[in-house]
């Protein structure tokens, strides 16, 4: 029977993801932590505890991570008050499809609303990091409410509560199979089938403990024992009588993906040359979305949400063409016959206007993210996805030459 316990410092590697061990025995400020194998990205970092012995009921402890690379990162840590040790199984994983988000060391605990970047990263849950308090706790930190622009978590009871940190872990559809929140009162052992691509964690996001309560509690993941299953156990140290009750959660998260997400389509591209300026057009540029009923026409970065029931967009935009500048209009079209198309045109008497008119198709059903910058008479529309690594697909360009 071999057991995976934090005691134990070694990791692995399989493929963008890694995991290891790390003992914080309060020696010293930090801890570097080198991955066995480079990664091609930077990756997140995932932490949960393995191990945590706190002496009493007066407890601070600090924790955060970072000066993350390719091939290493620092955990920093303090141990203020009645810290024995805490030992960490870090998790890092290379793929924009799941988001940490890291929220360290917040005084003064309270319900908060956090802005996140993917929007199609709609699931999660939360991770305990850190905590202090003074004498009895009762509490639960989790998510409340996702959004494609932010997340809202709250905590239960704050009562004693000094500090706490926390990660807020969000992912895609397919990123997590989430088996529950569970109040362990008492050890506990459960067997669980080992699916296929993906790892298991157990997460802390809260306590009951008494005025007289420390805390000494441990986990452990046996793969060995009965092939094909996963057998985790939570416990107190031998001899300890006082279990320390908590909430956790018990979830597989995703190490490959099979959703991948698509830029537009390019259905229909219509450019019409006009030799007189329409009276509605207020400036040099002006770019129109019919379907969100959406105009930009002043200099700027501009981030778009289109719902993922729209299976296409439509998009207009006029160009103002002074006398003797030559303009160019770039898309990018993504078709194995053609994967760009370009034209120019040199401003005159004849053509004062160019209007251009945009049919594009939805590749994947999800919600999706243009960015378009304006600056002066020249712009650019771009799409954002979010698969292993964040990708700008630009789809068109215009610009004065």
């Amino acid at each position: 029977m071999i057991f995976v316990h934090l005691l134990i410092l070694q990791a692995f590697s399989i493929s963008d993801y890694q995991f290891g061990y790390q003992l914080l025995d309060c020696s010293g400020p930090f801890e570097l932590v080198t991955f066995p194998k480079q990664f091609q990205e930077i990756p997140q970092i995932i932490i949960t505890q393995s191990s945590i012995k706190f002496l009493s009921n007066e407890v601070d402890f600090r924790f955060e991570i970072q000066s993350i690379t390719i091939q290493s990162f620092i955990i920093i840590y303090e141990c203020r008050r009645d810290v024995s040790q805490v030992n960490v199984k870090w998790h890092a994983i290379n793929d924009q499809r799941i988001q940490v988000i890291n929220c360290f060391n917040k005084e003064n605990p309270k319900n908060e609303t956090i802005n996140h970047y993917n929007p199609n990263a709609l699931n999660g849950f939360l991770i305990l990091t850190s905590i202090s308090y003074s004498q009895q706790i009762n509490f639960i930190i989790e998510i409340i409410k996702i959004t494609p622009l932010d997340v809202t978590v709250g905590i239960s009871n704050t009562n004693n509560l000094r500090q706490i940190g926390y990660q807020i872990i969000l992912g895609i559809d397919d990123s997590f199979v989430n088996l529950g929140k569970f109040n362990a009162i008492k050890d506990d052992q459960i067997t669980l089938p080992i699916l296929p691509d993906k790892f298991f964690i157990t997460p802390y996001v809260g306590f009951i403990l008494t005025p007289i309560e420390g805390v000494n509690i441990f986990q452990s993941e046996d793969l060995t024992t009965n092939p094909g299953n996963l057998i985790f156990k939570i416990y107190e140290q031998q001899g300890d009588s006082l279990f320390s009750r908590n909430f956790h959660y018990r979830i597989w998260i995703s190490k490959t993906f099979s959703t991948v997400f698509k830029s537009y389509r390019y259905k229909k591209i219509q450019i019409i040359q006009k030799n007189y300026l329409d009276q509605d057009i207020q400036s040099s540029i002006q770019l129109k979305f019919d379907l969100e009923n959406k105009i930009f026409n002043e200099n700027g970065n501009y981030r778009l949400l289109i719902d993922k029931s729209s299976q296409f967009i439509n998009v207009f935009f006029q160009l103002i063409c002074q006398q003797d500048e030559k303009k160019q209009l770039e898309f990018q079209l993504f078709q194995r016959s053609l994967n760009s198309f370009s034209s120019q045109y040199t401003c005159d008497n004849k053509i004062k206007l160019i209007e251009c008119k945009m049919e594009l198709i939805v590749e994947s059903v999800a919600i999706q993210e243009l960015l378009i910058v304006i600056e002066n008479s020249n712009f650019q529309m771009k799409q954002i996805l979010y698969n292993q690594i964040v990708e700008q697909i630009i789809l068109f360009n215009a610009f004065e030459i």
